[in-house]
């Protein structure tokens, strides 16, 4: 995870990551925090 932010349209919560190849990746945090993703 590199941080976490609010989404403009409707203020929601999302993470920022990075993937193993580096792009740069926003998602709900909800979604984010839920288990299915892992620490590369």
């Amino acid at each position: 995870m590199l941080s976490e932010g609010i989404l403009e349209a409707d203020r929601s919560a999302v993470v920022i990551y990075d993937d193993a190849d580096g792009t740069v990746w926003v998602r709900a945090s909800s979604e984010f925090w839920d288990g299915r993703f892992t620490a590369i």
